[in-house]
């Protein structure tokens, strides 16, 4: 509900309403133009475009000075001093925008959806509540009369209780409508709009639906994303149904890029009626029945920039359910997010119950570490800690060509891509296969050889590109007393991965052969290194050239006591193993190393070298270490997973473990961990350097 200062009167500011405008390449931008035309709400005081070639190459440039268009978005901030913003760029610049603005008061409205993942929304809803400002989300069906008159008809009880929605979205495609090449750059990539279909259309279904129901959160999701048109759309989804269940009530959201024309339409079922709202303005409530025609709306809900202005001015009062309010499109963006994850597995999502606002967030606690580090450093030569709004234990990542390849632990063994370190996107399952006991899908009971009689577990899989082909080292966890170290191999990353040898299997002298990692020397020679957690120490041994054996004659070389998550490193002539000790589920879970002359010599003891700070429930537990990767400007870059309460939600006793980066130096002669300022840190940080690969 919205509530007037004065019910019934018509808002008008005094003076427009001064807003900026962050990103240029949306083609709803003409809405600002429309505005700017019509009316005199607004002033655009200024505009921001961080790709040059559309910063004086947009709808706008006819309209304003050519001094009001910025390449730097802090630097139009501060001198033009808006009193909001909108953003009219790739969705994934929203958090951007909020990271930029929620610190100097500035409102902002964004085009839907609010955000891409349910991290960033999460974050951005942070900084929000913090620094107390608006932000809003922007629908075309929030404008429609008959969108109100629906929702009027079933407060006042009209149709009873709804138990059934259905929401259609959609049109025959952007390029088939004709949407610039700009738009099109980023709404069709899965990274910047976090899907196609599902994020585009989907979220209008998401966004009714949570008003309907006067901001319910849903217990499950449901959804199968196709790509009719791969031709036209290869790297997104272009259909996608989305099932979302509530108590009592069934949504389906029908959101497309395939219809064979515009539609923005939708069924409300009721215990007494049904409501069929068919286009802006008219709603029928019997089959065949002629639409009636909704009241037009009353300013300052008529019209996006009216509804700010009244807003940023506090005419109005949002509450949490309006579908632009903060809380709602929250709910929107976890239903998005769980469709996506749906039909990535195959499976229903159920939501967590016990996540609410009131959960310690993660993103809170890390802003006074953001706002401190933007006195000296620009925003894009920051990430900020975890990499990844999902579980990825035990990471483990190869370089192949152009992109990085993250595998991480499970079943099914996900695999995740990258062209930065930063911003993942998941890329295929490892095995096509129904469950850890059939991974290829074809009935054959243990066709990895392990001797299981049990349900397997596929552990911290390491991926190295050798001769072409990638092969990957992998735990089958079937008992403490019964462990195997097999490695599959595929032609390429996209090829099937077929088991190709069993190199180590759990004895009573060393039952847990665990945590594989591949290692290359500047010899060329390469080798596994593994570790015996209970007890019994880690080693080092050569494999064949194809690594897919060990070399004949070779023996395995002790380095240390029981650690886990060993990972070889060679820098100036040492090197360095790199372990974890401690229970991974606990906080004080412990990053350590050794340092050595020889592979094939004494090791030290592993000191610890990256422990969290207990009095820091939000960001501990950091390790079990992956490859480092040096970037462009030389930088080294460490990969590793760790806990951040409030990110994901635990499931039972278990604490799901996202990515994060660490940078290392060599500080005289010796790898060392540093910050954000480039300072030695013996904690994980939650402001890196952020990589650069050119």
């Amino acid at each position: 509900m919205i509530l007037l200062a004065a019910f019934g009167a018509t808002v008008s500011a005094a003076e427009p309403l001064r807003i900026a405008v962050a990103g240029v390449t949306h083609d709803h931008l003409n809405g600002v133009v429309s505005q700017l035309r019509q009316g005199k709400e607004i002033q655009v005081v200024g505009v921001w475009e961080a790709d040059a070639r559309y910063l004086h190459s947009n709808s706008l440039v006819r309209l304003l000075p050519e001094n009001a268009f910025y390449s730097d978005l802090e630097k139009m901030l501060d001198e033009t001093k808006p009193e909001a913003v909108v953003a009219y760029g790739p969705i994934k610049d929203h958090i951007k925008v909020v990271e930029a603005c929620a610190p100097r008061g500035i409102h902002v409205m964004v085009e839907k959806p609010l955000a891409t993942t349910l991290q960033d929304a999460r974050r951005m809803a942070a900084l929000a509540r913090r620094h107390e400002i608006l932000l809003l989300t922007n629908y075309e069906t929030t404008w429609y009369a008959s969108n109100r008159f629906v929702k009027q008809s079933v407060d006042a009880g009209k149709i009873g209780p709804i138990h059934r929605i259905e929401v259609y979205d959609g049109h025959q495609g952007p390029v088939e409508i004709g949407c610039s090449q700009k738009f099109l750059d980023w709404l069709t990539d899965p990274v910047l709009n976090g899907g196609g279909a599902v994020m585009d259309f989907g979220c209008y279904g998401a966004n009714l639906a949570t008003w309907l129901l006067n901001g319910q959160r849903p217990t499950s999701v449901y959804a199968v994303l196709k790509r009719n048109k791969p031709d036209k759309y290869p790297r997104v989804d272009d259909d996608a149904t989305i099932l979302v269940e509530y108590p009592g009530t069934t949504v389906q959201i029908n959101a497309s890029w395939c219809w064979p024309y515009n539609r923005k339409d939708m069924f409300v079922y009721g215990k007494d009626g049904f409501l069929y709202q068919s286009d802006p303005k008219h709603v029928s409530d019997a089959a065949g029945k002629p639409g009636i025609e909704a009241p037009a709306l009353e300013a300052p809900i008529d019209n996006p920039f009216r509804y700010l202005a009244a807003a940023v001015r506090k005419e109005i009062e949002i509450a949490p359910t309006d579908l632009s309010a903060l809380e709602n499109n929250l709910t929107v963006v976890e239903i998005l997010s769980a469709a996506v994850e749906s039909a990535r597995t195959g499976a229903k999502v159920v939501l967590d119950e016990t996540y609410t606002s009131d959960v310690p967030d993660f993103f809170s606690a890390a802003e006074p570490y953001l706002l401190s580090a933007r006195k000296s450093l620009k925003d894009n030569n920051l990430i900020l800690n975890p990499v990844s709004d999902f579980d990825c234990a035990d990471p483990s990542v190869v370089q192949i060509g152009d992109w990085f390849y993250c595998f991480a632990t499970g079943f099914p063994v996900r695999i995740y891509r990258s062209r930065d370190l930063c911003h993942w996107e998941f890329y295929r399952n490892m095995f096509p296969g129904p469950s850890p006991d059939d991974p290829y899908g074809d009935g054959k009971k243990d066709p990895m050889k392990t001797g299981a009689t049990t349900r397997i577990n596929y552990w911290a899989p390491s991926p190295a590109l050798i001769n072409g082909k990638v092969v990957v080292y992998l735990t089958l966890f079937v008992s403490m007393e019964n462990d195997r170290q097999v490695v599959c191999v595929a032609d390429n990353i996209d090829g099937e991965f077929r088991y190709a040898n069993t190199l180590n299997v759990g004895t009573p002298e060393h039952p847990t052969p665990q945590d594989g990692q591949f290692f290359k020397d500047d010899d060329g020679r390469i080798y596994l290194v593994w570790g015996d957690v209970n007890s019994k120490g880690n080693f080092v041994r050569e494999l064949t050239k194809d690594g897919l054996n060990y070399r004949p004659g070779s023996k395995a070389h002790y380095i240390t006591r029981a650690y886990e998550g060993g990972y070889l490193y060679k820098h100036g002539g040492k090197y360095y193993y790199f372990c974890s000790k401690g229970f991974y589920n606990d906080a004080d879970y412990t990053l350590c190393v050794s340092v050595s002359d020889r592979l094939d010599g004494e090791w030290p003891e592993p000191t610890p070298v990256l422990k969290s700070d207990r009095s820091d429930a939000l960001l501990n537990g950091a390790g079990h270490n992956g490859e480092i990767f040096t970037d462009s400007l030389g930088r080294m870059f460490m990969i590793m997973h760790t806990h951040c309460e409030g990110l994901i939600p635990r499931r039972g006793n278990y604490h799901p473990r996202p990515m994060m980066l660490m940078e290392l130096k060599d500080i005289d002669g010796t790898l060392t961990f540093v910050n954000h300022k480039g300072e030695p840190t013996t904690r994980p940080e939650w402001l890196v350097q952020r990589p650069v690969f050119k």
